[in-house]
Order: structure tokens, then sequence, then C-alpha cells
């Protein structure tokens, strides 16, 4: 074998080498967007989840604070909802409560703010939030 030759192999390899790396690169990218996106689609789906808890308590509008109150400190577990994803994350969440106001129509009612947040490198990261009306049914 000559040196022309082995220059060739060598190129050959270099070439192999940089087409893979790029390959498993892309790949790689590619999968943690898709897990990003479905940790995104989890907490939209917690958060409509809780919107419909809040619906359903508020057939008892009298008992509301006794049944969601105190659960606004993301910092403190017992205040706070938590569901573990199909990856095997885990979501955290947090309702917040206004006081009895006058919403739209002049209908007398309370807001809920629902906040999704993650753990990522141990702080807190929202990922979707929403707001619920709760009116005297």
């Amino acid at each position: 074998m000559n040196a022309n030759q082995l220059f060739l192999a060598l190129g050959a390899l270099l070439l192999l080498m940089i087409v893979t790396t790029t390959l498993n690169r892309t790949y790689i990218l590619a999968l943690t967007e898709t897990i990003d996106n479905q940790l995104r689609f989890e907490a939209v789906n917690f958060a409509q989840s809780l919107t419909e808890l809040v619906f359903s308590a508020s057939e008892e509008y009298d008992q509301i604070d006794a049944l969601l109150a105190n659960r606004d400190d993301i910092q403190d577990p017992n205040k706070r909802f938590t569901r573990v994803t199909q990856f095997g994350d885990s979501l955290f969440a947090t309702i917040t409560l206004t006081p009895d106001t006058t919403l739209q129509h002049g209908v007398t009612g309370r807001l809920a703010a629902i906040q999704v947040y993650s753990r990522q490198n141990g702080h807190f990261v929202a990922e979707a939030g929403t707001r619920a009306t709760i009116n005297r049914r």
C-alpha cells in the first residue's frame, strides 16, 4: 500500500466519523426536543385536570376555601399538587384563589390562577398556566 492509498483510507475514515457524529447529534437533539414537548404537553394536561377540579369544587362554593385554599406555595410539598409524568419527571402545581369579586356581567365569584411547574436543576420552572372563574351555581 503506498502513501496515496493510505491518505485516501484515512480521509474516508475521517469522513465516516464526521457523518456518524453528525447523525448521532441530530438524533439526540430531536429526542431532547421530543421529551421537552412531551413535558409541556403533560403540564398543559395537568393544568386542564386542575381546572376541572376547580369547576367541580365550585358546586360547593361556600366550601371552596376548605377544598382548594392553601395550595399556593410551590416550595411547600403540603401546599401544592404533584403528578409524575410518563417519563418519570414530576410536575408541581399551585392554585391561587382571589376573594369574592365582581366578574364579567356583574356576576359575583372568584378567580383561580393555576400554575404548573417542573423542577430542573433544583429550581422550579413554569411550564403551563391558566385561569378559571368560579361562581355560585
